[in-house]
Order: structure tokens, then sequence, then C-alpha cells
């Protein structure tokens, strides 16, 4: 389930546009394109600019695809440091639409969050073999630390990257 990764290239269909519904930190976000769509996957290092952080807020993305195609796999990485208060998502969603206001839910995980000393990128991925153009992956992040963590109340974070559709 562990993936590490180092700015690697992807290959994946083309993306029109995204939309968030909350932003990342600014010092997180990447510039001007969006780390989660730029292709290339973020490495360990959340400050390699890679990686879209948000801090105590979800990740809601709509990505339209500019047109209607098959769509056999969508995958979202995400960065796991929890000495840096950096949570895996306590959920991951994944929906399709063909016009953009009507999703059908693919498919979701419940993610139980443990004390990690490790730093890793997990990947979460869904295969839903369906035509659309609009795909929405929302996570949720555990918001604040967990009582076990020695930030125990403090903010938390979720760091996202590339956002693969093929």
């Amino acid at each position: 389930r562990d993936l590490i990764v180092t700015g690697v290239q992807t290959c994946a269909l083309p993306i029109s546009s995204i939309t968030l519904a909350s932003q990342p930190a600014k010092r997180y976000s990447g510039g001007i394109r969006s780390p989660l769509i730029d292709g290339k996957r973020g490495s360990l290092d959340y400050t390699d600019k890679h990686w879209c952080g948000f801090e105590a807020s979800d990740l809601y993305a709509v990505i339209d695809l500019g047109k209607t195609g098959k769509i056999n796999s969508i995958t979202c990485g995400f960065l796991q440091n929890q000495t840096s208060w950096i949570f895996l998502p306590a959920s991951v969603s994944f929906s399709t639409s063909v016009n953009g206001t009507d999703y059908e839910e693919i498919q979701s995980f419940t993610n139980r969050i443990a004390p990690d000393t490790d730093i890793s990128v997990t990947d979460f991925s869904a295969n839903p073999k369906r035509k659309a153009r609009f795909i929405k992956v929302t996570a949720k992040n555990v918001n604040t630390c967990p009582d076990w963590h020695i930030g125990k109340g403090g903010k938390a974070w979720l760091f996202a990257d590339e956002i693969i559709i093929n």
C-alpha cells in the first residue's frame, strides 16, 4: 500500500481544469499550476512544491476533463509525516459525473489513524470503468492531532499530490 516516489512524471488523461472548494495553505500550494494536476508526484519532502497542504481543512476537488471519455482508474496520493503533524486522510471518496451536476460515488475508503513514525506516501485508487467528464475527489482531514500525538488538539495537516486519471 505504501509507495515511495521522488518527482516521478505521471501519464494520465489530460485535465481541462480543477476546482477546489477550500484552498491549500499558501506556502503549500505549489504556485501557479496546482500540484494536484502538474504531472509530477511528490517526494517524501513536503516542502518539494509537489504537495498541496491543507491545515485543518479537507480536500474537495472537482476535475473537468473537458470532454466525456472512458475512465479506467482514479488515484490520489497522500503524505504521512506525523512528526510534522501531517496525517493520512480519515476518509477518501471518488465520484464521477457526465454532466457536472449528478455524481455517482465509485468508491470510498475509511482510514484508521494510528501512531506511525514512518514517513510514507499512500495512494488511494478507484477503478470505475465508466464514461465521465467530471471527477470528484474528497479527502477528509483528521483536523486536530489525536490524543496520542505530541501535538494533541493542534491543527492537523493533510497533504495531497497528483490526482491521476487514466
